[in-house]
């Protein structure tokens, strides 16, 4: 099966004008003689069937124009994991997951091109990333402007388009157990000192992962930790999460409650997000 999704929003930003983004028929990346340009452009993917397995995911952008055709340039597309909107200009930008996909664009100055996001999407879906939208960003190093069309492009066939194939789990057999995604969000205020997430109950867990944004300006620790009777805890596995930062953590033990525990020196707020799979 295939499923074919339109990009529903897009900016540009870029450094020349930092206090500014730019909607409009078309986006941006690359160098010229202004400055940088970075776009960003996100997909609604919440009509994906639940059991859908991902097998492929390509990205269609229509180049429209390029500057300097003659050379190779390289575009690097990054998983967003905040939202990007109104509030985003070149001197506020969301955080990116560092490990982009790389495409090497040879002596092409427009058409169609297609990017392979098979990795991306399948950590969308099994819940390792949250579908915050993508940046595209061109390599800094060289001088050489794209062009493509946005999403709210006139033309159809310009807007930004994700064609996603997969299959379907079968039905579980009757008799066996069903298994469901759950999510769980908290904002966690932290102190000078030690502060512990609320228990979330982990009863029937298959696998989870933590996903864990520093708001606050100082560096935290968080430690996992779980309790058969929500009084007793043990801990486990820590990560350092500095300032402006996101981290995220797998859990490697199961029991029936789990808690995030968070040691700091100063102030400040944690987001805190879960995605965990059980059987129920």
């Amino acid at each position: 099966m295939t499923g074919k999704f339109i990009s529903e929003r897009s900016l540009t930003i870029k450094s020349s004008e930092p206090d500014k983004n730019f909607k409009e028929e078309v986006i941006k990346c690359g160098r010229d003689d202004e400055g940088f340009y970075k776009s960003y452009i996100f997909f609604d993917l919440s009509t994906l069937p639940e059991r859908a397995q991902i097998t492929s995911a390509k990205l269609y952008l229509n180049l429209l124009e390029r500057t300097n055709p003659t050379a190779l340039y390289a575009i690097g597309i990054y998983p967003l994991l905040e939202d990007f909107g109104d509030f985003t200009v070149y001197s506020f930008q969301p955080k990116i997951y560092v490990s982009p996909i790389n495409y090497h664009l040879i002596y092409k100055k427009s058409g169609k091109i297609e990017l392979n996001l098979t990795n991306i999407v399948q950590k969308w879906k099994n819940g390792m990333l949250i579908n915050k939208g993508l940046l595209l960003k061109g390599e800094g190093g060289r001088f050489d402007m794209l062009t493509f069309g946005s999403s709210y492009n006139k033309i159809y066939d310009n807007i930004p388009c994700l064609e996603i194939a997969y299959s379907l789990d079968s039905p579980v057999p009757f008799g066996q157990s069903i298994v469901k995604y759950n999510d769980y969000e908290e904002k966690l205020n932290y102190i000078n000192g030690t502060v512990s997430s609320s228990p979330i109950d982990f009863s029937h867990l298959i696998q989870a992962t933590v996903f864990i944004s520093n708001l606050g300006g100082y560096e935290v620790t968080a430690a996992s930790q779980y309790s058969p009777d929500n009084i007793t805890w043990i801990q486990d596995y820590s990560k350092k999460i500095l300032p402006a930062q996101t981290a995220y953590i797998i859990p490697k033990i199961y029991s029936k409650y789990y808690s995030l525990k968070i040691q700091s020196t100063g102030y400040g707020t944690l987001k805190i997000y879960i995605s965990y799979l059980i059987y129920l």
